[in-house]
């Protein structure tokens, strides 16, 4: 094993997520070998469902007033295109249509 890596707990089932909503709990392997203490276990718990409506952006900010897939449920993604003449700049510089959003 490597030294500061984690250990990585997860829910055992797709439809769930931990207490505080994250997909994952680390416990990190410290330099000296050891795992830190975990005074707080997290416990699973099951995705809220997302019965409200998606957010939808203002006319100005390019995207159109569509969302796909409709979220469902915590964690979901949802993405939205942009409006004709609108595209998004991505990290590497190179233009999109569509941005996505994790529902947290």
């Amino acid at each position: 094993m490597l030294l500061c890596r984690h250990l990585i707990y997860t829910c055992p089932t797709a439809d769930e997520v931990l207490s505080d909503g994250s997909a994952d709990f680390r416990v990190l392997c410290r330099s000296d070998g050891t795992y830190a203490a975990v005074e707080t276990w997290p416990t699973c718990r099951a995705k809220a469902d997302c019965s409200d409506t998606a957010p939808i952006p203002t006319n100005s900010s390019g995207l159109a007033n569509t969302t796909s897939p409709a979220p469902s449920k915590e964690g979901d993604r949802v993405g939205y295109n942009c409006t004709d003449g609108f595209y998004l700049r991505d990290e590497d510089g190179s233009d999109k249509n569509t941005i996505d959003f994790d529902l947290l």
